[in-house]
């Protein structure tokens, strides 16, 4: 076992000398020096297909160097030949043509999206149109339902008091004030139908007994009201502004 120990030994003893006696003689002879042991020493640590590999991506970005050279040489004005004028103008011709389509395509999108717009919109007018028609048919039910109601009440409650009382109440409203920027006449008018309308509504006996207390200081104002009262209701009245 010892004897193949110093065998193995001793033959790696004489290679390291013959290694180093071929290292002196290239160094001696001027093959070797330390560049070129550097070289060697980069060249040995890459493979074969990695430097390969290497020199394909330096000739493939030669190439690309050399066609971007190429190129703004051309756009530098360097002449062109006939057929790459050519194609050129044909490259040039499709993309204003691919621009075109995409902007007709856009406007056709657009054109789409506003008519669902507008469509949108007139579905809303529609129901505010339909909302605003169910709030004015409310409102008039009211008027008829509740106005009435109120009216009603108003009449039961001028009737409950005595003639000289009810008289007095409606001449308070004949004498009423006109509202600020109102006309005098107009709302004179307005207030005499109303007393008319209310004198109307009474019974034969309330109503007798009112206008006798208009006639006791006023027999004018009762006879036009016995007037207005007999006219209430006909077109004549109506133009005249004494009906209800």
């Amino acid at each position: 076992m010892n004897a193949m120990k110093n065998a193995l030994l001793f033959l790696a003893l004489v290679n390291l000398l013959a290694i180093g006696g071929l290292v002196a003689w290239l160094f001696g002879s001027g093959r070797l020096n330390a560049d070129r042991a550097r070289q060697i020493r980069v060249m040995l640590s890459t493979t074969i297909a990695e430097q390969a590999t290497k020199d394909a991506e330096a000739e493939a970005k030669r190439k690309a160097d050399e066609a971007a050279a190429a190129e703004k040489a051309r756009r530098a004005g360097t002449p062109m030949a006939a057929d790459e004028k050519i194609d050129e103008a044909r490259d040039e011709r499709d993309l204003l043509d691919q621009q075109r389509a995409r902007a007709r395509e856009e406007a056709r999108q657009l054109q789409t999206l506003l008519e669902g717009k507008r469509a949108e919109l007139e579905a809303v007018n529609r129901e505010v149109t339909e909302a605003q028609r169910v709030l004015a048919d409310a409102k008039q039910e009211f008027q008829n339902t509740v106005g009435d109601e109120q009216f009603a009440a108003a009449v039961d409650a001028l009737q409950a008091q005595r003639p000289a009382m009810a008289a007095s109440v409606l001449k308070t409203m004949l004498e009423a004030p006109a509202p600020a920027q109102a006309e005098l006449t107009t709302h004179a008018r307005a207030q005499r139908s109303l007393v008319v309308k209310y004198l109307s509504a009474m019974d034969d006996a309330k109503r007798i007994g009112v206008i006798g207390e208009f006639a006791k200081t006023d027999p004018r104002l009762a006879g036009e009201l016995l007037e207005a009262i007999r006219l209430r209701g006909t077109p004549t009245a109506q133009a005249g502004g004494v009906g209800p």
